[in-house]
């Protein structure tokens, strides 16, 4: 069989104007992640990423690595079905339906981008609304076209690479949640309850043959475990 190691980016800069550019601690996180499958001499066959900065980013961190040592890096293939939802663009359009249900969620609205608890409740409230089935906007990306689009770039990666291989692909948590769904016939709120799990830099394992895709390992952070050092994981 062959094995996809789906790895969501390093922390973004969140609160910053420019939220798709890794911090500083990202950038970290990365290169331990490149540093630790370098130490284990992991071999790569091909590499994938979204089009997004911070996935791009991410992999290029970990490639270089790889050069470093003198081991192969595919140059990464750009997909843009493994970008991330515009998680902006759905808070925007859907805080205003909130507020009328509940006006207390003011409070956390005004601290959301100052304490990571206020925003989380908030980002809760949204995502859970989003994926609803009654709840559909023009001109936003809906659950279902988000879900179908990060399937067919699985299928179309896994389709491409054939038998025997071992793929990387460098992306966000919400199509990492996806795929997932895609492996294990999850529903849309389990998914999403998922997805909020999916820590920076973390490696999923799905090994696939031409009949179906099996879970092999979720969130691993190894390379993050070995360095003691709690302030290295995040989810954000």
């Amino acid at each position: 069989m062959s094995v996809l190691f789906l790895v969501r980016h390093g922390q973004a800069s969140f609160g910053d104007d420019n939220y798709d550019q890794l911090s500083a601690l990202g950038i970290r996180q990365a290169r331990l992640l490149g540093e630790y499958l370098t130490r284990t001499e992991f071999r790569l066959d091909s590499v994938w990423c979204g089009t997004l900065a911070r996935q791009y980013h991410t992999a290029r961190e970990v490639l270089e690595c790889f050069r470093n040592r003198g081991m192969s890096a595919p140059q990464p293939k750009e997909l843009a079905e493994l970008n991330e939802y515009n998680s902006r663009q759905i808070i925007m359009g859907i805080i205003p339906q909130l507020l009328q249900r509940n006006p207390s969620l003011q409070h956390d609205l005004d601290a959301m981008y100052a304490e990571k608890k206020a925003f989380q409740r908030v980002f809760e409230q949204v995502m859970l609304r989003w994926i609803s089935a009654d709840y559909e906007q023009p001109e936003m990306e809906s659950w279902r076209a988000f879900t179908a689009r990060v399937h067919a770039g699985i299928k179309h990666i896994i389709k491409e690479e054939g038998r025997g291989r071992r793929v990387m692909i460098f992306t966000s948590g919400g199509p990492i949640a996806a795929a997932m769904q895609l492996a294990l016939g999850l529903s849309d709120e389990n998914t999403m309850r998922l997805n909020w799990l999916i820590m920076n830099s973390s490696v999923t394992r799905l090994m696939y043959n031409d009949e179906q895709i099996t879970l092999e390992g979720f969130n691993v952070i190894s390379h993050l475990d070995l360095h003691n050092d709690a302030s290295m994981i995040t989810y954000r």
